[in-house]
C-alpha cells in the first residue's frame, strides 16, 4: 500500500518528468522557461499589449516587458504603435513565434498522451475525479489561509 508521502514524491517526479521535457524542448528553441509561458500566452491571445499578457499569467507587467524584449530580439515578436492608441505598444508574434508554438502545442499534446498512454477510460475518469478531490481539498486549504491574518 503507497503512503501519501510515496504518493506526494510520485506526484513529483512526474511533474519533474514533464518538466524536463518541456525544458528540453526550449532548450533547442533557445528560450527561458519564462519566456515560454508569454509566447503561449501571445499565441492564445492573438496581438496583445504587455498588461494582457501580465494579466493572463499573473505576473507583473515589468518582468513581461524583459521577456518580450528577449523575445523580440531572438525574433519570435514584434512591436507595433497601436492605431488607435498612440501612445499603446501591440506585442504579436512573428512567423517564428507562430511556429514555435505550434510546434510546443503539438509537443504537448504528444506528453499528455504518452502521459495518459494505457490508461482505459475508467482508471483516466477515476483520477479525474481523485485530482477534483484533491483540488476541493487544497482549495479549501487556501480560502482558510486567505481568510486569517498571518
Amino acid at each position: 500500500m503507497t503512503d501519501k508521502l510515496e504518493l506526494e514524491q510520485l506526484e513529483m517526479s512526474v511533474k519533474k518528468l514533464q518538466l524536463k521535457c518541456t525544458f528540453r524542448q526550449l532548450h533547442d528553441a533557445d528560450i527561458h522557461p519564462g519566456q515560454f509561458h508569454i509566447l503561449m500566452m501571445m499565441a492564445a491571445l492573438g496581438r496583445c499589449n504587455q498588461i494582457d499578457i501580465a494579466r493572463n499569467l499573473g505576473v507583473s507587467g515589468a518582468s513581461v516587458g524583459t521577456s518580450v524584449r528577449r523575445l523580440e530580439k531572438a525574433g519570435l515578436v514584434e512591436k507595433s504603435v497601436d492605431k488607435s492608441d498612440m501612445r499603446a505598444t501591440n506585442i504579436e508574434l512573428t512567423e517564428k513565434g507562430k511556429k514555435l508554438a505550434a510546434a510546443a502545442k503539438t509537443n504537448g499534446e504528444k506528453l499528455t498522451n504518452v502521459k495518459y498512454k494505457g490508461l482505459t477510460p475508467q482508471q483516466i475518469e477515476s483520477y479525474s475525479e481523485v485530482l477534483q478531490i484533491i483540488k476541493d481539498n487544497v482549495q479549501k486549504y487556501y480560502d482558510e489561509l486567505e481568510g486569517r491574518q498571518l
